[in-house]
Protein backbone atom coordinates (compact mmCIF):
# COMPACT_ATOMS: atom_id res chain seq x y z
CA UNK A 1 0.00 0.00 0.00
CA UNK A 2 2.91 2.31 1.02
CA UNK A 3 4.63 1.80 -2.48
CA UNK A 4 1.13 2.52 -4.40
CA UNK A 5 0.84 5.40 -2.55
CA UNK A 6 3.81 7.09 -3.57
CA UNK A 7 3.63 5.68 -7.10
CA UNK A 8 0.17 7.64 -7.22
CA UNK A 9 1.68 10.84 -6.71
CA UNK A 10 3.50 9.94 -10.06
CA UNK A 11 0.27 9.27 -11.49
CA UNK A 12 -1.71 12.18 -10.17
CA UNK A 13 1.23 13.94 -12.23
CA UNK A 14 0.51 12.47 -15.03
CA UNK A 15 -3.34 12.56 -14.97
CA UNK A 16 -2.53 16.47 -14.79
CA UNK A 17 -0.66 16.16 -18.00
CA UNK A 18 -3.40 14.74 -19.66
CA UNK A 19 -6.05 17.22 -18.58
CA UNK A 20 -4.08 19.97 -20.53
CA UNK A 21 -5.19 18.37 -23.36
CA UNK A 22 -8.69 17.13 -22.88
CA UNK A 23 -9.35 21.15 -21.16
CA UNK A 24 -7.91 22.36 -24.69
CA UNK A 25 -10.11 19.79 -26.29
CA UNK A 26 -13.71 20.68 -24.73
CA UNK A 27 -13.12 24.29 -25.32
CA UNK A 28 -12.60 23.98 -28.79
CA UNK A 29 -15.28 21.55 -29.39
CA UNK A 30 -17.69 23.48 -27.23
CA UNK A 31 -16.86 26.69 -29.24
CA UNK A 32 -17.09 25.11 -32.74
CA UNK A 33 -20.81 23.00 -31.93
CA UNK A 34 -21.81 26.04 -30.41
CA UNK A 35 -20.92 28.34 -33.46
CA UNK A 36 -22.87 25.16 -35.23
CA UNK A 37 -19.29 24.10 -37.04
CA UNK A 38 -19.73 20.49 -36.95
CA UNK A 39 -16.74 19.46 -39.24
CA UNK A 40 -14.51 21.40 -37.22
CA UNK A 41 -15.33 20.29 -34.32
CA UNK A 42 -14.72 16.86 -35.43
CA UNK A 43 -11.32 17.29 -37.11
CA UNK A 44 -10.42 18.92 -33.19
CA UNK A 45 -12.11 15.19 -31.96
CA UNK A 46 -9.79 13.48 -33.98
CA UNK A 47 -7.00 15.22 -33.63
CA UNK A 48 -6.98 15.13 -29.92
CA UNK A 49 -7.14 11.70 -30.20
CA UNK A 50 -4.49 11.49 -31.62
CA UNK A 51 -2.23 14.03 -29.68
CA UNK A 52 -3.55 12.20 -26.19
CA UNK A 53 -2.10 8.56 -28.05
CA UNK A 54 0.87 10.41 -28.69
CA UNK A 55 1.23 12.05 -25.44
CA UNK A 56 0.69 9.33 -23.25
CA UNK A 57 2.84 6.60 -24.97
CA UNK A 58 5.40 9.12 -25.12
CA UNK A 59 4.88 9.51 -21.19
CA UNK A 60 4.57 6.23 -20.45
CA UNK A 61 8.54 5.80 -22.06
CA UNK A 62 9.74 8.21 -20.15
CA UNK A 63 8.36 6.83 -16.95
CA UNK A 64 8.94 2.98 -17.63
CA UNK A 65 12.68 4.17 -18.32
CA UNK A 66 13.49 6.59 -15.56
CA UNK A 67 11.24 4.95 -12.67
CA UNK A 68 13.85 4.41 -10.48
CA UNK A 69 15.06 7.75 -10.99
CA UNK A 70 12.06 8.77 -10.41
CA UNK A 71 11.35 6.69 -7.26
CA UNK A 72 14.84 7.59 -5.54
CA UNK A 73 13.69 11.44 -5.93
CA UNK A 74 10.76 10.86 -3.80
CA UNK A 75 13.21 9.35 -1.09
CA UNK A 76 11.18 5.84 -1.28
CA UNK A 77 12.52 3.19 1.08
CA UNK A 78 14.49 0.65 -0.21
CA UNK A 79 12.27 -1.97 1.07
CA UNK A 80 9.51 -1.07 -0.85
CA UNK A 81 11.76 0.25 -4.04
CA UNK A 82 10.54 -3.61 -5.51
CA UNK A 83 6.93 -2.90 -5.06
CA UNK A 84 7.14 0.75 -6.07
CA UNK A 85 9.39 -0.46 -9.60
CA UNK A 86 6.48 -3.11 -10.37
CA UNK A 87 3.38 -0.84 -10.51
CA UNK A 88 5.16 2.23 -11.63
CA UNK A 89 6.66 0.20 -14.49
CA UNK A 90 3.20 -1.20 -15.38
CA UNK A 91 0.50 1.70 -14.33
CA UNK A 92 2.82 4.43 -15.24
CA UNK A 93 4.39 2.62 -18.42
CA UNK A 94 1.14 2.22 -20.12
CA UNK A 95 -0.70 5.67 -19.17
CA UNK A 96 -1.67 6.33 -22.54
CA UNK A 97 -4.99 4.66 -21.08
CA UNK A 98 -5.03 7.39 -18.73
CA UNK A 99 -4.30 10.13 -21.73
CA UNK A 100 -6.97 8.22 -23.81
CA UNK A 101 -9.48 8.40 -21.15
CA UNK A 102 -9.25 12.07 -20.40
CA UNK A 103 -9.48 12.92 -23.88
CA UNK A 104 -12.44 11.07 -25.09
CA UNK A 105 -14.60 11.34 -21.84
CA UNK A 106 -13.91 15.53 -22.93
CA UNK A 107 -14.85 14.98 -26.43
CA UNK A 108 -18.36 12.75 -25.21
CA UNK A 109 -18.65 15.31 -22.92
CA UNK A 110 -18.65 18.14 -25.66
CA UNK A 111 -21.16 16.60 -27.50
CA UNK A 112 -23.70 16.68 -24.72
CA UNK A 113 -23.40 13.10 -23.30
CA UNK A 114 -22.31 13.90 -19.73
CA UNK A 115 -24.00 10.72 -17.66
CA UNK A 116 -22.17 8.03 -20.24
CA UNK A 117 -19.10 9.28 -19.31
CA UNK A 118 -20.19 9.17 -15.23
CA UNK A 119 -21.44 5.73 -15.98
CA UNK A 120 -18.18 4.33 -17.64
CA UNK A 121 -16.07 5.93 -14.96
CA UNK A 122 -18.20 3.81 -12.90
CA UNK A 123 -18.03 0.77 -14.38
CA UNK A 124 -14.50 0.98 -14.62
CA UNK A 125 -14.12 1.58 -10.67
CA UNK A 126 -16.12 -0.97 -10.51
CA UNK A 127 -13.99 -3.67 -12.71
CA UNK A 128 -10.94 -2.44 -10.99
CA UNK A 129 -12.08 -3.10 -7.77
CA UNK A 130 -13.20 -6.66 -8.82
CA UNK A 131 -9.81 -7.37 -10.77
CA UNK A 132 -7.90 -6.07 -7.54
CA UNK A 133 -9.67 -9.37 -5.84
CA UNK A 134 -9.18 -11.39 -8.26
CA UNK A 135 -5.29 -11.05 -8.69
CA UNK A 136 -4.79 -9.77 -5.10
CA UNK A 137 -6.48 -12.95 -3.41
CA UNK A 138 -6.12 -15.46 -6.41
CA UNK A 139 -9.81 -15.88 -6.65
CA UNK A 140 -11.70 -17.48 -9.65
CA UNK A 141 -8.42 -19.82 -9.83
CA UNK A 142 -6.29 -16.58 -10.80
CA UNK A 143 -2.65 -16.56 -8.93
CA UNK A 144 -2.18 -14.47 -6.41
CA UNK A 145 -0.01 -11.40 -8.20
CA UNK A 146 0.01 -9.00 -5.61
CA UNK A 147 1.41 -5.49 -6.58
CA UNK A 148 1.63 -6.67 -10.26
CA UNK A 149 -1.84 -7.88 -9.87
CA UNK A 150 -3.38 -4.38 -8.75
CA UNK A 151 -1.87 -2.77 -11.31
CA UNK A 152 -2.78 -4.95 -14.19
CA UNK A 153 -6.36 -5.21 -12.96
CA UNK A 154 -6.07 -0.94 -12.93
CA UNK A 155 -4.52 -1.03 -16.46
CA UNK A 156 -7.15 -3.68 -17.62
CA UNK A 157 -10.21 -1.47 -16.13
CA UNK A 158 -8.64 1.70 -17.93
CA UNK A 159 -8.14 -0.01 -21.31
CA UNK A 160 -11.91 -1.39 -21.27
CA UNK A 161 -13.48 2.03 -20.35
CA UNK A 162 -11.01 3.47 -23.58
CA UNK A 163 -12.68 0.89 -25.67
CA UNK A 164 -16.31 1.88 -24.30
CA UNK A 165 -15.93 4.93 -24.70
CA UNK A 166 -14.64 4.25 -28.50
CA UNK A 167 -17.69 2.36 -29.39
CA UNK A 168 -19.58 4.89 -27.31
CA UNK A 169 -18.52 7.79 -29.99
CA UNK A 170 -18.65 5.71 -33.20
CA UNK A 171 -22.23 5.00 -32.11
CA UNK A 172 -23.55 7.78 -30.65
CA UNK A 173 -24.50 11.41 -32.15
CA UNK A 174 -21.03 12.18 -33.28
CA UNK A 175 -20.78 9.23 -35.41
CA UNK A 176 -21.07 11.14 -38.73
CA UNK A 177 -18.92 13.79 -38.10
CA UNK A 178 -16.19 11.62 -36.82
CA UNK A 179 -16.44 8.89 -39.32
CA UNK A 180 -15.74 11.79 -42.40
CA UNK A 181 -12.86 13.56 -41.04
CA UNK A 182 -11.08 9.54 -40.52
CA UNK A 183 -12.10 9.11 -43.85
CA UNK A 184 -10.85 12.24 -44.69
CA UNK A 185 -7.49 12.42 -42.85
CA UNK A 186 -6.71 9.07 -42.75
CA UNK A 187 -3.73 9.53 -44.99
CA UNK A 188 -2.69 12.46 -42.76
CA UNK A 189 -2.43 9.95 -39.62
Amino acid sequence: MAAVGVVNQISYVLIMLYSVVSAGTTVLISQYLGAKKKKEASVVAVTSVAVSLLLGLCAGFVVYFSRRQMLMFLNIPSELMGYAMTFLGIVGGLSFTQAMIATLSAIIRSYGNTRITMYISIGMNILNIIGNSIFLYGLLGAPKMGVAGVAIATVISQAVGVVVMLIVMMTGSMQNFLSETLYRYRGRF
